[in-house]
Formats: C-alpha cells, sequence, structure tokens
C-alpha cells in the first residue's frame, strides 16, 4: 500500500485466491485495517518488532491508565477509587494487549467517553468543537479496525439512557443533553462514512458477525465457568463487585429518584452484558464499567461530608476512613503522565532488544513456529496449490521471500462462510474432504503433526511424505 499509494484491489498474498474467494466484485478481500497496517509498518520498519512493542505498550497505558483517570478526575470520582480501579482494569484487560489492530480501538473507545461525556455539557460554541472531534475519532478508527462499531453501539447505547432520563423526569437541562448527545451520535456516523467503501464497510462488517468463522473462533466465546480459572478474570470479577458495591452503598444510604440512577445503573448492565458474552471484549466492557462509575461521582464526592453520621454501616465508615487516609493522594498531571509513559515506553523497548527479543511470529505454548519446515521449502517446492493450516499461512507471507500462494490465513472473516466450512471439512478429514481436495486442485499439504488431515493422508498411497518434524508435516499427492 505504501509503495502504490493505493489499496490492494486483489489480494496479494494468494495469486489463485480470486479463484473461490471473494467478498465483492473486483475486490476479494477488503482491507478494512488498512490505516493501522501502515501504521503498524511505518513503526517496525524503523525499529523491528521492539518498536511495535513500545508501542502497544504506550498505547495501552494511554487507553487504559492515562485517559480513564484523567476523565474520572474530572467527573470528582475520588483518587483512592480510581486507583482501585484502574488496578484492577490493567491486569483483566492484558491478556488482549498484543500487537494487533484491536489496541487502537482501546484507545479511541477511552476518549470517545469523555468527549460524549464533556460534549453534552459544554456551552453550544464548544459542542461544535466537540462534534468535530467525535467526526474525526471515527474517521480514524473506521479505517483503523472493525470494532469502531462497539464506539458507535456506546454512543446509541448514551443517547437511549439520557431519553430515558429525560422521559423520567422533563427538564431543560435533561432536553439540552439529549439533543446534543443526538448530535454527538450523527457525528459518530457521519465520521465512520468517512473511509474508502462508504456504506459497504457495514455490509461487510454485518457479515463477519453472522459468519460461522466468528462463531467458531473461541476468542468470541461468552464468559464461562472454565474462565474463573484464568488469572486475568480475577480482577474482572473484582471490577463488578467493587463498583456493585458503590451503587448499593449510594442507593441504601441517598435513596435516589430512578432517574438519577438509570444512567450509571443502564452503562453498568451494558458492561456486565459485554463481558459476559464476549470474553475478548472485557477491556471494552471494563471501560464501559469505569464510565458507571463517573456518573456516581456526585454520591462518592458528597462522601466524606457525611463522615460524622453515626448511622453509617461498616461499609461506609471503611470507605470514609480511607479517603481521609489517602487525602493527601494526587494522582500525577500532564507532566508525570508524559514521564510515565516514556519509562513504560523505555523499559518495555530495552527488555525486547536485550532481555526477550522479539520475534514474528513468536512462540507460546498453543504454537510454535515450523521454522525448519521453511528452511526446507526454501529449496524444495512441491508442485500444485497448497493446502496449509491458517496459522502457517501467515507465517508463509511474512517470513518466505517467495512464498507460495496460500489457501488460508487467520483472517476469517475476509473468506467467507463456504470456504472457512469447506476448510474445516478439510482440515478436521471430515465426510466428503477427499472430494474437496480434488474440487480445490490440492497438490500439497503443509500441517501441523497433530491435525487430523495428516493422520487421514498418511495411511493413503496416493499420498506420500516429503518432510516431517515436530511442528510440521508436509505431504504430497503421487497421483
Amino acid at each position: 500500500m505504501l509503495r502504490h499509494h493505493s489499496l490492494p484491489q486483489v489480494d496479494p498474498f494468494s495469486s489463485n485466491i480470486k479463484d473461490f474467494v471473494f467478498v465483492s466484485a473486483g475486490q476479494p478481500i477488503m482491507q478494512h485495517e488498512w490505516l493501522s497496517d501502515l501504521i503498524f509498518y511505518l513503526i517496525f520498519s524503523l525499529g523491528g518488532a521492539a518498536s511495535l512493542l513500545a508501542f502497544v505498550a504506550a498505547i495501552s497505558a494511554l487507553a487504559l491508565i492515562v485517559i480513564p483517570s484523567f476523565w474520572l478526575k474530572k467527573s470528582h470520582v475520588p483518587r483512592l477509587t480510581i486507583v482501585a480501579a484502574i488496578v484492577c482494569t490493567l491486569p483483566a484487560s492484558s491478556f488482549r494487549l498484543w500487537a494487533r489492530p484491536e489496541v487502537l480501538s482501546f484507545l479511541c473507545f477511552s476518549l470517545l467517553i469523555p468527549l460524549l461525556r464533556f460534549g453534552r455539557e459544554t456551552s453550544k460554541g464548544q459542542f461544535y468543537f466537540y462534534s468535530a472531534a467525535v467526526f474525526l475519532l471515527f474517521a480514524f478508527w473506521a479505517n483503523c479496525h472493525a470494532l469502531f462499531v462497539l464506539g458507535l453501539s456506546y454512543a446509541c447505547l448514551d443517547f437511549f439512557l439520557l431519553t430515558i432520563q429525560y422521559l423520567l423526569k422533563p427538564s431543560q437541562t435533561a432536553k439540552k443533553y439529549l439533543a446534543c448527545s443526538l448530535g454527538l451520535t450523527f457525528a459518530a456516523f457521519c465520521g465512520s462514512l468517512f473511509n474508502p467503501w462508504r456504506w459497504a464497510l457495514w455490509q461487510y462488517i454485518f457479515n463477519i458477525v453472522t459468519s460461522s468463522a466468528s462463531h467458531s473462533n473461541k476468542e468470541n466465546g461468552p464468559l464461562t465457568l472454565a474462565s474463573l480459572g484464568e488469572i486475568t478474570v480475577v480482577p474482572l470479577v473484582v471490577s463488578f463487585i467493587f463498583i456493585a458495591a458503590l451503587f448499593i452503598a449510594y442507593i441504601r444510604r441517598k435513596k435516589p429518584p430512578a432517574c438519577k440512577v438509570i444512567p450509571a445503573l443502564g452503562l453498568y448492565l451494558a458492561a456486565l452484558v459485554c463481558a459476559l458474552l464476549f470474553r475478548r471484549f472485557s477491556p471494552f466492557a471494563l471501560l464501559i464499567l469505569l464510565s458507571s462509575l463517573s456518573a456516581l461521582s456526585h454520591e462518592l464526592r458528597t462522601i466524606r461530608t457525611e463522615a460524622a453520621d453515626k448511622s453509617f454501616s461498616l461499609w461506609h465508615r471503611f470507605v470514609v476512613e480511607c479517603q481521609f487516609v489517602f487525602a493527601g493522594l494526587r494522582l500525577p498531571g500532564p507532566p508525570a503522565y508524559v514521564l510515565g509513559i516514556f519509562l513504560v515506553v523505555s523499559v518495555n523497548w530495552i527488555s525486547t532488544t536485550f532481555l526477550v527479543k522479539a520475534d514474528i511470529p513468536s512462540a507460546s505454548r498453543f504454537f510454535q513456529p515450523p521454522w525448519q519446515a521453511l528452511r526446507y521449502l526454501q529449496l524444495e517446492r512441491p508442485h500444485g496449490r497448497m493446502l496449509n493450516d491458517s496459522k502457517i499461512g501467515s507465517m508463509l507471507t511474512f517470513c518466505l521471500a517467495n512464498p507460495p500462494d496460500i489457501f488460508i490465513d487467520g483472517r476469517f472473516d475476509s473468506y467467507g462462510r463456504s470456504l472457512i466450512a469447506d476448510y474445516e471439512c478439510m482440515r478436521l478429514a471430515g465426510p466428503g474432504y477427499k472430494e474437496l481436495l480434488q474440487r480445490y486442485r490440492i497438490g500439497w499439504i503443509f500441517f501441523p503433526p497433530g491435525a487430523p488431515l495428516v493422520n487421514a493422508l498418511s495411511h493413503d498411497p496416493s499420498w506420500s511424505q516429503l518432510y516431517r518434524d515436530s511442528e510440521a508435516v508436509i505431504l504430497s499427492r503421487t497421483q
């Protein structure tokens, strides 16, 4: 893209992919993350994988520490409460902080919350500034990552909750907030259309959401009882319990009218549903949870003034005493934030340059890169079309100077339901897999040793083994 100053009109990684993969006429694969691709490429070209990981560390610190601390403090949430919430949010989100375009969505979502909050509470002249900022945010976001739709959903939820609040207790202030929220939501929708495909991008995202490939991906699954054993789930649960306790304390002491608790309660429930239904959306759920915390700021701000009330429960007295103990605690201002991010980037870059050097792809307990098999393919290239494991497809593209045409890679959302179903049938050696191998004219396969297809074809006399080690097996058709 950088070399040709344009988006690719065909998939550049597989010359024959047009034979069986398409999303729209003339464009088999929609490069919907093109802007984040360019950003990551430019950073990688400057300093390799270490610089890319340092960039991710900086973005993560901004999205989950600096920006939330800023808008929670502006909402008059007590400092101790902010620290406790951030301490839970960061480790609960750590399992998604990878060098992927998703990290830019965390940043954009974190910026969206204060823009919507302060944009509706500002003067008429400043409202246009916030509207322009929301438009530009979504114009950037829609070209970086498909999860900008979560930001639009949050804006619509914000408008919906303000509508309920206005219907319960009409007032001029509530009416103003409602009108401003509608304007900001409209600016967000307009900004999301500022992309090379306009409305076609929405259709593409709809196809992603409804694709069987998305539902078969374990990352997109719900939070289950088995997930409770994961270390990142504990701070997630603690965060929800902590905010729920604040809700209970507020309602028991203040007994507020329903209109005052609707926004905060609605955001809390939305965060809970998001975390339960989509495990991978936990960072977004936690940011929504923090936004519900800011809606409780008025009660938290007045808690210290009633410290002498002997009718307080044990929970109230504990919170009040903590507020007094930490009264001198000051969250760092902008200079300290800049220094903190600089230290985060420096430590990350040094550790990934000299201590544990980063590789692409990185080895893990789930995936060991087949380096030796790739060296074999540099010297010996089988004939015919390759059928490869999806995890190996991206590695072939990245690591080989002249890679073979890949059959599939990790972009499952781009290939369509029928191809994913056929690929899964062949990989698992399901009913009719041999007919599918014939239909796709597969001449050789490249899979991990434990793949069911490898086990099935190893006993088939029409296939022979060209290469095998602990990470990969290459089989070729003999007839």
